[in-house]
């Protein structure tokens, strides 16, 4: 009936020992993951009946008023389904020789009288489908239960896993058969396809988004340090570099970087455009600037002397801001536009971009005295455009 994987002790005369601690596996349960059934051989009746699968009710009675259960041997059962015919062994002339076992405190150690017995030529437990009269159908039904049961023995579980996979199989083939044969339960099964895979569909977006905004939050839980210590060096760079000179520069005219678009009001030229500072605000530190152009395609109009200062060239080898060599303009810038008739803005050290590169004191002076120096209108205009940037723009306010 069981298949014994653990022996039990015997002596030169061929008798078992049994105690009570020891145990025997009678199957496995479960499939895949499944897990060995053990029991004790020493067993009360309540507990045998139910680890076993009687289905002969003679045997369950005759079992009443019984204590325990003697198990000394398991033999396997073998059948052919085809033939339905099965292949057992009988074990035969079985007694008990001796009980040995403690009872309030006291170890008793008794000779045992026992008549031979001899087990039924037909086997007490054999599988459901041997001895009930069932049909095939009911019988693979029975072992796909038993397999979600965790019951089922090894033929019932390749019973139940072959069926299952017929089943899935031809379940596809059945279904497209029966929908061209009965168009209205094709319409049915058409919508709840359509149905269900509207359904998944909106959980793998469900389950995408989710996924994207945890990994948003992982990033910036990860990154939150990096970037609070990026932060706080660009603004120390921003402080060191970019703050506005509160005293004029005493040694000469420094050189920033910008755009023609911010000197013009327009932010959609990005033009780059180096300038030199010429004077400094006393009060807010507010700048003056002339615009540095490349000598290159100039040489014509910088011997006129209308736009571009006369006799002044930058060389690069003197300033490091600037990669070629370069001309001054004449045109002194004190603001830019703003738009919507807004008064112009002041140009601070802060809007730029700074450098460590400054005129020579001679540069300076030069370019000082020939600004708006080509007519005397122009040097008239000059003086009084200063003026009015001198004393207009004092609200330390208006950088704000």
């Amino acid at each position: 009936m069981e298949s014994a994987k653990r022996k039990i002790k015997r002596n030169s005369s061929g008798c078992a020992f049994l105690t009570d601690d020891q145990e025997f596996i009678k199957e496995r349960t479960g499939w895949l993951w499944g897990s060995d059934a053990k029991y004790n051989r020493i067993q009360s009746i309540k507990k045998f009946i139910e680890s076993e699968d009687f289905t002969d009710d003679e045997i369950k009675a005759n079992l009443k008023g019984k204590q325990w259960v003697l198990r000394f041997a398991e033999t396997d059962y073998y059948y052919n389904y085809d033939s339905r015919c099965g292949d057992w062994s009988e074990v035969s002339n079985v007694a008990v020789l001796r009980l040995k076992f403690k009872s309030a405190g006291v170890v008793y150690n008794l000779g045992a009288v026992s008549d031979k017995g001899t087990e039924s030529p037909n086997p007490t437990n054999p599988p459901s489908w041997v001895t009930d009269k069932v049909g095939f159908f009911k019988y693979v039904w029975n072992c796909i239960v038993k397999l979600f049961q965790g019951k089922a023995n090894f033929i019932e579980r390749f019973v139940a896993v072959v069926a299952l996979i017929v089943v899935f199989l031809l379940l596809p083939v059945g279904i497209f058969v029966f929908s061209i044969i009965f168009p209205p339960f094709g319409a049915v099964v058409k919508l709840i396809l359509k149905s269900i895979g509207k359904a998944l569909l909106w959980l793998l977006k469900g389950a995408w988004w989710l996924m994207q905004r945890f990994a948003v939050l992982i990033w910036l839980m990860i990154s939150a340090p990096f970037r609070m210590i990026a932060r706080a060096v660009k603004r120390r760079r921003e402080e060191k570099y970019n703050a506005p000179d509160p005293k004029p520069d005493k040694t000469g005219g420094r050189i920033y970087k910008t755009t023609d678009g911010y000197l013009s009001g327009r932010s959609d030229i990005k033009k780059p455009r180096s300038i030199a500072a010429i004077k400094q605000r006393k009060d807010d530190g507010a700048l003056a600037v002339v615009k540095v152009y490349s000598r290159k395609g100039k040489e014509q109009k910088l011997k006129e002397g209308k736009n571009y200062i006369p006799d002044l060239v930058l060389k690069p080898k003197k300033h490091s801001a600037l990669k070629k060599d370069s001309i001054v303009g004449r045109q002194v810038i004190v603001g830019v536009k703003q738009g919507n008739g807004k008064s112009p803005k002041s140009i601070f050290p802060g809007d730029l971009e700074k450098t460590q590169d400054k005129l020579t004191k001679k540069e300076l002076k030069k370019i000082q005295a020939e600004v708006h120096n080509d007519t005397r209108k122009h040097r008239k205009t000059y003086k009084k455009k200063m003026k009015v940037w001198n004393k207009h723009f004092k609200n330390k306010k208006e950088r704000k």
